[in-house]
């Protein structure tokens, strides 16, 4: 693996930590981004993607930053400071470093970024739970994936994961393209059947993601995949099929892909933040989002390093213990955002002057009682974990999941609960530019003037509930909110079918057998 140090900075204090600068640097490596039927020149640049780019690259500066350091950052046995991102938790003590990593990270962005720079990577961490299992079917992808690991460190490397199919009726295999056959009869084991390829352009795009190629120096995937949220601002792409239940040989692998690499290319959607990018008038929207793509791999080329597993059609089965990281990070992150709903409630029913009704009381009650639950959700998590065979911490699985499932169906209400409480304040608010002005300002300051606060301050805050609540934006984050990792169905079905209950099931049988007696 020769280009295990390929972003060493010799010289430098901390050579295995990029800045911002370098961040967005190192996004321009020719990558195919597609956006409005025109291709991208810089993304760096584009109004559609620069927004969210500044944003990540913000959380590279923090690495270097003396304030932000030790929380984002932590130092390997050779000495070497590297990402939090990459750290594999060791003990219980590791589990809270990262969770205090990933919690800075989500108030920097209210937590509307699923997506941010240490959220993919709890996957390849996860990995580690399924390195036992892997070396008994591949020892040296296992082998691959420990490689990989430090080389993202090194290289301090941000992922994207486009895993979902598009929702093309070629997307669960040829089978498929025979009317009169149902997914109850094919189901997934579609993907196994024969392919079909689209070839334009002297490139084949197979109608499923899979291998359709492979030799001494790698494997060669075609196909595509959705939705790609923040792809074209990652320089990493971690590819596979794990949403597949019963993928065949060809289907079931699991690699990494740089962002340029020849053969992929990204299609962004239409952008839902605002064109001003002004932070007053949109304190969230201005800041730019992270974008969603389709992600098409025209024969792309992937060196055997960075293959994780090729092959082992059981993998996809183990998501649900290797995904533990990933999951609890997603509901770290939606008590984050609840506790900063309940900060933004609470000032706004005090500028307004509604603090004292008992009835706007107890609907701030409930925003509070739903981020007391997830904080608990989390911890109980976090103090439940267990460690695998080699010693590497995870996160309770059910309680995550019960905290998910409650997180996401409670969010719509939550949401309402912003929206009612601000009364017409979202309504009716006003540019910078009207307060600015020397006749409509001072008229503007003496009639919505609020407890406490002034009638500026307390628009800016109103313009923050919009951008949470009721933007396009918002809009696009609650539909993310809900399908993003597991839909709240299959969460409750692995809740049934994974939920222990042999002890509490003895405990009644035992009670009632007393009444017998």
């Amino acid at each position: 693996m020769a280009t295990i140090n390929d972003a060493t900075k010799p010289g430098t204090a901390f050579p295995f930590l990029k800045s911002g600068a370098e961040f967005r640097e190192s996004l321009r490596d020719g990558r195919e981004v597609w956006y409005g039927g025109e291709l991208v020149d810089d993304v760096t640049t584009h109004p559609a993607l620069a927004g969210g780019i500044d944003v990540l690259a913000e959380m590279y500066d923090d690495q270097l930053a003396p304030e932000t350091q030790e929380l984002v950052t932590f130092v390997r046995e050779d000495g070497q400071r590297v990402s939090q991102a990459f750290m594999v938790p060791r003990s219980r003590e590791d589990l809270a470093k990262r969770r205090l990593c990933a919690e800075h990270f989500i108030r920097k962005t209210f937590g509307v970024f699923g997506r941010q720079m240490d959220m993919i990577s709890t996957t390849d961490v996860g990995l580690y739970w399924l390195l036992p299992l892997l070396r008994e079917h591949d020892p040296e992808r296992a082998e691959s994936n420990i490689g990989y690991i430090n080389w993202a460190q090194e290289n301090n490397v941000m992922q994207a994961a486009p895993v979902a199919d598009p929702q093309g009726f070629r997307s669960r295999g040829t089978a498929m393209g025979r009317r009169g056959v149902t997914f109850s009869e094919k189901g997934d084991k579609a993907y196994d059947e024969e392919i079909e390829f689209l070839e334009l352009d002297g490139k084949r795009l197979a109608n499923v993601l899979r291998v359709i190629d492979r030799n001494a120096e790698g494997i060669v995937v075609s196909g595509a995949k959705v939705v790609g949220s923040v792809a074209p601002q990652a320089q990493e792409l971690v590819v596979s099929n794990l949403a597949i239940l019963d993928p065949g040989p060809d289907a079931s692998f699991y690699c990494r892909i740089p962002g340029g690499s020849p053969g992929v290319r990204m299609l962004c959607r239409p952008r839902v933040t605002e064109e001003t990018g002004s932070l007053w008038d949109h304190p969230l929207n201005g800041r730019g989002e992270e974008m969603d793509a389709l992600v098409l791999f025209e024969e792309v080329f992937v060196p055997w390093w960075r293959v994780g597993t090729l092959g082992w059609t059981d993998f996809t089965s183990h998501y649900k213990r290797f995904g533990a990281l990933e999951w609890w990070h997603t509901l770290t992150r939606l008590t984050v955002k609840a506790e900063m709903f309940v900060g933004l409630l609470q000032i706004i029913v005090d500028g307004i002057g509604t603090a004292h009704r008992p009835g706007v009381r107890a609907l701030v009650a409930e925003v509070i009682e739903y981020a007391e639950i997830l904080r608990g959700m989390v911890i109980a998590a976090e103090a439940n974990a267990q460690p695998n065979a080699d010693g590497v911490w995870f996160p309770d699985v059910m309680k995550t999941t019960a905290g998910r499932a409650y997180a996401i169906e409670r969010y719509p209400m939550i949401i309402h609960r912003l929206q009612e409480l601000a009364g017409q304040g979202p309504i009716l608010r006003f540019s910078r530019a009207d307060w600015d002005h020397p006749m409509l300002g001072p008229r503007l300051e003496w009639i919505y003037e609020g407890i406490d606060i002034s009638a500026r301050e307390k628009n800016l805050f109103m313009n923050l509930l919009w951008d949470l609540t009721t933007s396009s934006h918002a809009g696009r984050v609650a539909i993310f909110e809900n399908v993003n990792g597991t839909p709240l169905p299959y969460m409750r079905e692995r809740l049934y079918t994974e939920y222990d209950r042999e002890a509490s099931m003895k405990a009644v049988r035992t009670f009632v057998e007393r009444a017998q007696r």
